[in-house]
């Protein structure tokens, strides 16, 4: 975690806590079980070292949000 967005060992306990392999990133946080997509809290990091930690709703990035680019923005 980069933030204090909210707290990962918290987010550890979810029931619905989940991990996503993509092409080229993985994700990590709460996952809709049924529907299998990014739905709650967590962390996307990309193979560019890119890193995005928010929220997510239906696979997409909803609300607030962090994004640390590979140059360190």
């Amino acid at each position: 975690m980069v933030t204090d967005m909210f707290d990962f060992n918290l987010l550890l306990r979810q029931p619905n806590f989940g991990y996503k392999k993509f092409k080229d990133s993985y994700y990590i946080g709460e996952i809709d079980l049924e529907k299998n997509v990014r739905t709650g809290m967590g962390v996307c990091v990309y193979e560019n070292s890119r890193l995005y930690e928010g929220f997510w709703n239906d696979d997409k990035r909803q609300g607030k949000g962090f994004e640390r680019f590979s140059n360190g923005n």
